[in-house]
């Protein structure tokens, strides 16, 4: 089972789980809001390979150090994501960066700047750098993956591990929105639940807000379709939810 962003990033985690995570901080944050950020933190590498090859092609610097620069970039920036750390507003930049990037016009955009500035050779000394980034960093993701594994017996992979960060990045601003406990508090940002806590009763809010708001991103979920319809209490709303869902896997 597995549940999916806007974009259709895939996370390895069950619907119960996730949405009885979200449901804690809903309504005042929706699903559609957590797994856009969980795109944006996701992007966080790609954003910063992106920026320093375009401040390295804007200053004309060495071929080596285009290699150099942008490895080194790449690389950070998935160092930041396995382990969480993010300085204030690199989320937001991210997830707005994320909404064009997939496109593929940023990256063209830049190879052809990259080619006027620098040349060929610059070019090519950016898509070395980002290749040799992507090898190092799926290093570091099976390994901290392992680790991870050893320590909860779960599988968490870059993903994963950004929806949970993604997450508690909402949790933490809703201490004062409206205000509460501070054990509440505490409690929104374990991501540790129980299995009376994953009842469908306790998570059925938040899923059915993002389903009927963009069923799309929910028929992407691999989940049976009874499975997702059985969580309707009116029977009208179910049939048009499995309707809708059955009409889109069509297309």
């Amino acid at each position: 089972m597995s549940i999916c962003t806007p974009r259709g990033l895939e996370i390895k985690l069950s619907v119960p789980y996730t949405f009885t995570l979200m449901q804690r901080i809903y309504p005042t944050v929706d699903a559609f809001k957590v797994l856009k950020l969980t795109e944006g933190l996701q992007s966080i590498p790609s954003l910063f390979a992106f920026a320093t090859a375009l401040l390295c092609f804007c200053v004309k610097v060495a071929t080596f150090q285009i290699v150099v620069f942008v490895f080194c970039a790449t690389v950070a920036g998935t160092l930041l994501t396995l382990w969480g750390f993010v300085f204030p507003g690199l989320p937001f930049v991210a997830t707005l960066y994320s909404y064009v990037s997939g496109f593929g016009i940023l990256f063209v955009g830049l190879l052809v700047y990259g080619f006027v500035a620098v040349g060929l050779r610059g070019v090519l000394a950016f898509s070395a750098g980002r290749l040799a980034a992507g090898l190092v960093s799926w290093i570091l993701e099976v390994w901290n993956g392992r680790r991870l594994y050893r320590r909860t017996g779960v599988c968490l992979c870059l993903p994963e591990i950004n929806f949970l960060n993604a997450y508690r990045l909402y949790a933490s601003e809703t201490i004062a929105s409206p205000p509460i406990a501070f054990q509440e508090f505490k409690r929104r940002l374990d991501t540790s639940l129980t299995q009376d806590e994953m009842k469908v009763e306790n998570w059925k809010p938040c899923f059915m807000d993002l389903a009927l708001q963009w069923p799309k991103v929910v028929a992407r979920f691999r989940e049976p379709d009874d499975g997702l319809a059985h969580l309707m209490s009116d029977e009208i709303t179910a049939q048009k939810l499995r309707t809708t869902l059955g009409s889109i896997r069509k297309e």
